[in-house]
């Protein structure tokens, strides 16, 4: 299960629920563009995943992944004008990978991710950007099988949430870890009941209300959803397409309790991939 994200992140969520919400039903018909509103390739240092983005600003923005799944973790910075490589450090002897990045201000963003042990394994991976350079930060492990982090929120810079997985394969359980400012420690899960579970994303709405989301099994058969209350996490019911064999969620975004996306992808019965879509109104 390590290194699920092999493709560019659903890091641009934010921004695709956003249109969602304004495009007009002519656009969405015909698929025509209103001026201002389309995409551009913009150069990059080639040869290199990009898995997840995190912007502080217009002109400080952070974007994560790997160096062609070699061992090494990759970051690029962009400073309004041009994106730029910067150096970050590396550990293991395997494949390195990084699948979010939240960035909280010019001095303060953190990575996550994994790095492969010894035995193969997959470690949690937390690097932290201080303003100068990045740095591992210890992180911990649920036992010695696989471990990993696949998305990071921040409620400020002393208070983030990190979710993923723990093995070891098969067998997956949600992962969640918190920072508090000096630490990351392992936060209880609310799971499933012993059913296999992944957590592929977080965001924050408030210190008291924060959404993970992921999918059921180990082979993905239905979406899975997590909040936190302000004391603990509990499992929350989601929705699934009919006549579909399977359901995941990759990503999520959360601006209020009014406006909580999600999007993913489902199976059909000729193993066709579709995509997916959710909203949580936030009316309880």
């Amino acid at each position: 299960m390590k290194g699920r994200r092999s493709f560019i992140s659903f890091a641009v969520v934010s921004a695709v629920a956003a249109a969602t919400l304004t495009a007009s039903p002519a656009i969405a018909r015909t698929g025509a563009v209103r001026a201002g509103c389309s995409w551009k390739p913009v150069a990059v240092t080639t040869g290199f995943q990009l898995h997840g983005i995190s912007a502080v600003s217009g002109s400080d923005i952070w974007a994560v992944g790997n160096t062609d799944g070699v061992g090494r973790p990759f970051a690029l910075h962009y400073n309004g004008s041009q994106w730029k490589a910067v150096p970050m450090p590396t550990k293991g002897a395997g494949v390195i990978d990084l699948f979010d990045v939240a960035a909280i201000s010019k001095t303060n963003a953190w990575a996550v991710g994994y790095y492969a042990d010894a035995h193969g394994h997959s470690r949690t991976l937390t690097e932290h950007w201080n303003g100068a350079s990045w740095k591992i930060v210890p992180s911990p492990n649920n036992g010695a099988g696989d471990n990993t982090l696949h998305g990071v929120a921040a409620v400020n810079g002393t208070h983030l949430w990190a979710v993923g997985y723990t093995g070891p394969t098969p067998g997956e359980g949600p992962l969640i870890e918190h920072w508090n400012g000096s630490s990351w420690s392992r936060f209880p899960p609310a799971g499933l009941g012993g059913i296999p579970s992944i957590l592929d994303d977080v965001a924050v709405i408030s210190a008291s209300n924060v959404v993970a989301v992921g999918h059921r099994d180990i082979t993905p058969n239905g979406t899975f959803v997590e909040r936190f209350d302000g004391s603990s996490w509990k499992a929350e019911e989601s929705a699934n397409p009919p006549i579909m064999s399977g359901s995941e969620l990759w990503a999520v975004s959360a601006p209020s309790a009014a406006a909580q996306w999600a999007v993913g992808e489902s199976t059909n019965q000729q193993a066709n991939l579709r995509t997916l879509a959710e909203r949580n109104l936030g009316d309880g």
